[in-house]
């Protein structure tokens, strides 16, 4: 069996994302702390992936935790430069926190490209506003520019959460193996995505 852990994005819990049966997953949620267990170390494979926020939190616990620099980290729509020019500009951060409501969450969730109709079938539960502002809050406040240490980048075409061209320039300029795909910011339900996935996977020794 291989294992992927995944850092997933902000305010999110475990969703529904599944692989292959020879992948079994770890979900790292807020407030992103990882540790790995002696049983991990036994596994054919293990793969870091962050998404969206996710990715920041993953690229600071390689920088924390030498010792795993030596597997395959992916970036999913996320730059470990996730506040400012390479990322989502600080203004743009604040404003949402100022003005975060159940209103303003379900536009977010648009232009994630998560409908309604996926909502209930993709994530197991719902975290309230006053969670995601302290989540917010939490990343906002304590956030530091950092060293890169993701090796490969998945990004998506239409994301619109954080602009494709940003994210393209900052893994270009990092030296990071970049794949385009199209789709949106929230792509683990794009069956071209999976498959993308899956191919970059394999590529891993």
């Amino acid at each position: 069996m291989k294992l992927i852990v995944f850092f997933n994005g902000w305010g999110m819990n475990n969703f529904k994302f599944s692989l292959e049966n020879e992948w079994e997953f770890k979900y790292v949620n807020y407030p992103y702390k990882y540790k790995c267990e002696k049983t991990d170390l036994n596994y054919e494979k293990i793969v870091f992936i962050g998404w969206s926020f996710g990715v920041y939190y993953l690229n600071k616990f390689l920088e924390e935790n030498p010792f795993y620099q030596r597997y395959e980290s992916i970036a999913i729509n996320g730059t470990p430069d996730m506040l400012g020019e390479r990322g989502i500009p600080e203004k743009m951060l604040k404003y949402t926190l100022q003005n975060l409501s159940e209103e303003s969450l379900k536009m977010f969730y648009v232009n994630m490209g998560i409908s309604d109709d996926k909502k209930n079938y993709l994530f197991n539960g719902k975290k309230d506003v006053s969670e995601l502002k302290a989540e917010l809050s939490d990343f906002i406040d304590n956030y530091m520019k950092r060293k890169n240490y993701i090796k490969k980048a998945i990004i998506s075409k239409n994301d619109r959460i954080i602009k494709f061209r940003n994210q393209k320039k900052y893994f270009i300029e990092k030296g990071s193996l970049i794949y385009e795909i199209d789709g949106e910011h929230f792509i683990f339900d794009e069956k071209n995505f999976l498959s993308r996935l899956v191919d970059v996977l394999d590529e891993i020794s």
